[in-house]
């Protein structure tokens, strides 16, 4: 179902979208019949491809038993050319989808575009980043409209968006289901950069081909998968857009790094040069984005923070709208120092957890505080060592970070659970309750946290109260014979015995009767026996001498006669 599904999703946009190129160039006709791209048998097919740098690629491409297209219905990928797109503003749906009939594509920068496509989709699992993209709904309404789920996007990556375009670096644009409930799709612009180092405004610029930069590309898709978490917003600007920005650099930075493992024969950690995006987009290899070496692009303090005058960073690309691409960096910095501090607590997956985890808990209102916030409660959630946690928050806090710890102690003085809070803001107290264990004479009910929640200003500390009461324990009376005779729950000290039953002269703490329970004390479960008292029976005792059984009131008669007889001899 889920082939089936990916496949009809694909094809039903690409006909609705009515994209089409040219034969002879590897590219079929807008003009063509779209129809005609979609077959019943269509499959995917492995093909030798050759990209930039002549470098050859196994890659897997659609056949509809007519044409080859570099395109993916398994990974929801689809490549167009925009060379010939002169005015960005008003493409429409000019694009031109790469088509070939014998399997031969000649354009290097298409299949190298592809090929790292396809190697950001792979990268998206737990063993390489520690996220798994969940995929596309198999409901009918969401597969006509294209929806995805919790992080998965269709993406039409669309190659040398130059010329009047001005599209030197790349981009992602989300489109919105007819609903505005999910992205349907994302086109991802991918330029050629600029050789001449101007704009057409003469502002410098160093880009080079943006399709052969693995972290680029890996960094425009997740601007989808992070959208597709969030769900539709107008704009991403201000410190909204600058998380979106960090959050891009941040899986840009460990796809590249799935990479390098690859073919690597000994694992490849993440080094220090691991933090620098794009070094393969420019022509000097100046990184796009260094999360680790400060520049005047560069805000690594919240001090730093820089903010549009007049409200500009609505929609305002003078202003990179809000800085997002400048701020970006004050939490890309706190990464790279977290993990330089304790590499084996921020290993490639666990930043990815940490992260994609994170921004399930933004929102358009969100700060770049509440994002440093929402991390550090990520990591607790995610069962982080508190090495990691520590060095996090650290770095925050050094960073000018406004938050607090606020540790809540354990009845043994260890710590219980942490909080933390904005400068300023309550702390909630642990939803789970401390216990404080009993002692033999003892018991203890939680009270309440000892110190002030409210109103956190620094790093405080919390004790728990508990109330104190004489433990309670079961004490059972047991006849001679085992038989229960009362079951009472009793305080700890001393034992207050009760009446023996008739026909019982005493109370022991044993089954064999040895120890007198005078004087006890309650200070355990207990068990109790009570001994029985002896029968006086003198007749009976008669009867075993003469070794004959001898009734009672016989021997009394007896003895009534007995006595009569001596007192007549004597009165005689």
């Amino acid at each position: 179902m889920k082939i089936f599904t990916r496949k009809i999703t694909l094809f039903l946009t690409l006909f609705a979208l009515g994209f089409a190129g040219a034969l002879g160039l590897g590219l079929l006709h807008k003009s063509q019949d779209p129809l005609s791209v979609q077959a019943a048998e269509g499959q995917m097919v492995k093909m030798t491809l050759k990209g930039l740098e002549n470098k050859e690629y196994e890659l897997d491409v659609y056949y509809d038993g007519n044409y080859y297209y570099l395109a993916d219905y398994l990974r929801n990928i689809v490549i167009f050319n925009g060379s010939d797109i002169e005015d960005f503003a008003s493409y429409g749906n000019n694009f031109k989808l790469y088509a070939s009939r014998n399997g031969e594509f000649t354009d290097p920068t298409a299949v190298t575009l592809y090929y790292n496509c396809v190697q950001v989709y792979d990268a998206y699992t737990e063993e390489n980043i520690g996220v798994e993209l969940k995929g596309l709904n198999d409901n009918a309404d969401d597969i006509l409209n294209n929806a995805t789920e919790n992080g998965e996007v269709t993406v039409y990556a669309i190659a040398h968006l130059n010329n009047g375009a001005n599209r030197y670096n790349a981009s992602f644009s989300p489109q919105w289901n007819k609903d505005d409930t999910a992205i349907s799709h994302g086109f991802m612009y991918v330029g050629d950069g600029n050789p001449e180092g101007t704009d057409t405004q003469g502002n410098y610029y160093h880009f080079y081909q943006q399709a052969r930069s693995l972290d680029t590309i890996g960094h425009e898709y997740q601007h989808g998968v992070t959208r597709s978490v969030w769900g539709y917003s107008p704009s991403t600007s201000g410190d909204y857009g600058a998380i979106n920005e960090a959050t891009s650099d941040i899986f840009g930075m460990l796809i590249e790094n799935v990479e390098e493992n690859k073919n690597a024969s000994s694992p490849v950690p993440l080094r220090d040069e691991s933090w620098d995006n794009g070094t393969k987009a420019t022509y000097d290899g100046t990184p796009l984005y260094s999360m680790r070496t400060k520049s005047p692009y560069y805000r690594f303090d919240l001090t730093e923070r820089t903010i549009c005058e007049h409200g500009e960073e609505g929609h305002n690309n003078s202003c990179d709208y809000g800085y997002v691409h400048y701020n970006s960096t004050i939490l890309t910095n706190a990464q790279y120092l977290a993990w330089k501090r304790a590499p084996q607590a921020f290993t490639r997956q666990k930043i990815g957890k940490l992260w994609y985890e994170t921004i399930h808990h933004i929102t358009p209102e969100s700060t770049l505080e509440d994002f440093a916030l929402e991390s550090l409660r990520a990591a607790q959630k995610l069962d982080f060592e508190e090495e990691a946690i520590e060095t996090l928050y650290g770095v925050y806090t050094a960073k000018g970070f406004p938050l607090c710890k606020v540790t809540f102690e354990g009845a043994d003085g260890k710590v219980y659970h942490t909080e933390y809070v904005q400068k300023g803001e309550s702390a909630a107290t642990p939803s789970k309750q401390p216990v404080k264990e009993s002692t033999v004479q003892y018991s203890y009910s939680f009270k309440g946290w000892k110190g002030d929640l409210e109103n956190v200003t620094e790093d405080i500390t919390v004790t728990p109260e508990f109330e104190e009461s004489l433990r309670q324990y079961s004490v059972s009376f047991y006849l001679e014979s085992g038989e229960l005779y009362k079951s009472e729950t009793l305080p700890y000290g001393a034992l207050t015995l009760p009446t023996l039953p008739e026909g019982f002269e005493a109370w022991y703490l044993d089954a064999e009767l040895t120890k007198p329970a005078e004087n006890a004390k309650v200070e355990g479960d207990m068990k109790l026996y009570a001994k029985a008292a002896p029968v006086k029976d003198d007749g009976a005792d008669l009867g075993l001498i003469l070794g004959i059984s001898i009734p009672v009131a016989v021997l009394v008669a007896a003895g009534v006669a007995v006595l009569i007889v001596i007192l007549k001899k004597r009165h005689a």
